[in-house]
């Protein structure tokens, strides 16, 4: 938590206000790292409820490759739960205006980590083979900021790539959000 504490504190500090899309503003600043080792436990924020379930849904929802929110409320809360996922929004305003409609969100996270540009590219198979065959090298990426599909996405990615690092038998994962 002292991490996160940090960081709050030094946006307050030194952020910048501005406006921004949602017309709420922000405070912003240009870059920031953080650093836990997952020995000591998961960096989980405690300072506030943490939607867990929901945490896990969206990252399976990613890995499968879906893109429809309606398959992310599928996998986070069952079939037939009727509750509304953080894409709801994303949907009922972005993606209907772009033309989706059935819970489409356009070419968002999974279809980019799953099949890159829509060209069969399958980044995180390759990841894992990677991490197998040659762990010591320095192309473990995935990224899901794709300039040439942006404007087909109903949200672009906030947390746009990854990248894997092995050294002495260990993993770590670098992980950049806009």
């Amino acid at each position: 938590m002292h991490n996160y504490k940090k960081l709050g504190i030094h946006l307050l500090q030194n952020g910048r206000k501005v406006q921004d899309r949602t017309g709420v503003g922000t405070r912003r600043i240009f870059d920031y790292t953080m650093e836990w080792d997952l020995q000591e436990g998961f960096p989980a924020v405690t300072l506030k409820a943490l939607a867990w379930r929901a945490v896990v849904g969206e990252l399976l929802w990613f890995l499968e490759g879906s893109t429809n929110v309606n398959r992310l409320r599928e996998i986070t809360y069952g079939k037939d739960s009727g509750k509304k996922t953080i894409w709801d929004d994303n949907f009922n305003n972005q993606a209907k205006d772009l033309g989706y409609i059935d819970g489409y969100l356009g070419p968002v996270y999974g279809e980019q980590w799953r099949n890159f540009n829509s060209e069969g590219v399958d980044q995180i198979e390759t990841l894992i083979e990677g991490l197998i065959n040659d762990p010591y090298g320095r192309r473990h990426i995935v990224m899901a900021w794709n300039p040439a599909q942006l404007e087909d996405m109903a949200l672009p990615p906030c947390h746009y790539g990854f990248q894997c690092f092995v050294e002495d038998g260990k993993l770590s994962l670098k992980w950049m959000q806009r």
